[in-house]
């Protein structure tokens, strides 16, 4: 009987051991949303859907974007720590393929709701595709919600030098 005890605990131990780590590792979360966000919410989902038409780097992609900024300063922000996240996961061009709004959060001090989204890029080459969460920050002014630029982009690193192009600034300066 002792063993019986033994083995049901162990079984049971061994359920709820494997339940948590499914639960843990899992690649679905509970979404939260402040019910305050939800308008900047729309702007965000806008802008997303704007971003996922063309590429994040591509010049013409400003003039679609603009109306979510208040200055051209803050677009080259913004789109500076997008491309940051871009190369960091070793890809040079790509546009958006999926996103989704996985929280909100709306801050009593600026007024302003936080969002993360996590992010599918299809990457034009190497094909693949990159995946990462990223912050937004909006803000209302006189009845429009803004795109806040981040604050911080990111470290600037030595990019590794893939050989090749030996000798062409010396025929250029021969030339």
């Amino acid at each position: 009987m002792p063993f019986c005890k033994i083995k049901a605990k162990t079984m049971f131990f061994t359920f709820v051991v494997t339940f948590s780590l499914y639960l843990s590792c899992s690649a679905k979360r509970v979404e939260f949303f402040d019910q305050r966000c939800t308008q900047a919410k729309e702007v965000v989902v806008r802008l997303l859907q704007i971003l996922s038409n063309y590429d994040i780097k591509d010049i013409n992609t400003r003039k679609y974007i603009e109306d979510f900024f208040r200055s051209e300063d803050d677009i080259d922000i913004f789109v500076a720590s997008l491309t940051y996240k871009v190369r960091d996961k070793k890809a040079f061009y790509g546009s958006i393929e999926n996103f989704s709004i996985l929280s909100s959060y709306y801050d009593e001090n600026s007024k302003g709701c936080k969002f993360e989204v996590y992010v599918r890029l299809k990457k034009k080459y190497p094909l693949d595709d990159i995946r990462f969460s990223y912050y937004l920050t909006l803000f209302e002014e006189d009845g429009r919600w803004f795109v806040e630029p981040p604050q911080y982009i990111g470290d600037i690193k030595r990019r590794e030098y893939k050989g090749g192009g030996e000798g062409i600034m010396e025929s250029i300066r021969e030339y």
